[in-house]
């Protein structure tokens, strides 16, 4: 390897510098309302990290997943039909 300091780099174009305020944020960074899929899947989430862990914990994962979707799945419908009424 050579010890040689190395030359700086020439930029082609100036980079032009942008304020703050003209900077906008994804609509992704916004809170989530409720009422929207993504805070209704929080129990099948939930359940399913549950099934995973139970199913390594018993040596034998593919029914603890399964039994964490399900469970999961149920309660979210359960869930969200006592939102609509």
């Amino acid at each position: 390897m050579d010890d040689q300091p190395k030359e700086p780099i020439e930029m082609s174009e100036p980079v032009e510098m942008v304020e703050k305020s003209e900077i906008t944020e994804p609509s992704t960074l916004q809170p989530k309302k409720k009422g929207t899929k993504a805070v209704d899947n929080d129990y099948f989430a939930l359940c399913l990290c549950f099934g995973v862990t139970f199913g390594i914990i018993f040596k034998n994962l593919a029914i603890g997943i399964a039994l964490g979707v399900a469970i999961g799945l149920g309660l979210n419908n359960s869930n969200s039909k006592k939102n609509k009424s």
